[in-house]
């Protein structure tokens, strides 16, 4: 910004002596020209906003981490629920464990977190699964390359005789409800019921 004013003072000694409007404070233009340098000047202070906040979450991060900045910790600093939290709910999907289902959202709940955003990333989540299923452990389908490939394989793997079929249904169930919570008044019971469904042998 310092740069701006010191362009805009020099403009406005231009224009002074050529007649030039005077803006409202020293070294500030008028007219259309002031209203383009007021312009500049608010986006360039939104920008640096920006950018404080970007590094704030950083630092914060990196003291989280002990110095190191993981993924998983950003996720969850920015209201997102971290792969480890994804595959619990998944591997308790397969499974057919309600209780331990209604266990991990009764966790979400008291820790203050949206369970609407949770199912959009347990939708989410289970899509990366059901692709490693059909498609195989390709490493160029995922953002985290083999690793992340392998894990979810092996999740696929957990879902029993036709993995694709009930990933499909996973999906399906999943993807209703959160249609379903966004006009709900009771958006964990919306969960808990899609949950239920899931885990119930006759709802493949």
């Amino acid at each position: 910004l310092g740069v701006m004013d010191m362009t805009e003072g020099v403009h406005q000694s231009v224009l002074r002596t050529v007649g030039g409007l005077k803006g409202r404070q020293p070294g500030r233009t008028a007219g259309i020209t002031g209203l383009v340098y007021r312009s500049v000047r608010g986006i360039t202070g939104l920008v640096g906003q920006g950018v404080d906040a970007a590094l704030s979450t950083l630092e914060q991060l990196s003291v989280f981490g002990n110095g190191s900045v993981h993924a998983d910790d950003a996720r969850s600093l920015l209201g997102e629920v971290s792969d480890q939290i994804l595959g619990e709910f998944s591997r308790a999907i397969a499974d057919r464990d309600v209780a331990e289902l209604y266990g991990l959202i009764r966790v979400q709940v008291e820790e203050g977190n949206d369970l609407l955003e949770l199912t959009r990333d347990l939708v989410a989540h289970v899509r990366d699964v059901y692709v490693a299923c059909v498609a195989g452990a390709r490493a160029e389908l995922f953002e985290g390359g083999s690793e992340q490939a392998e894990a979810l394989a092996a999740e696929a793997a957990a879902f029993g005789e036709h993995p694709a079929d009930r990933l499909a249904r996973v999906l399906t169930v999943l993807d209703d409800a959160a249609l379903e919570m966004r006009g709900a008044s009771d958006v964990r019971l919306v969960l808990e019921i899609a949950c239920t469904r899931l885990a119930r042998p006759e709802s493949d």
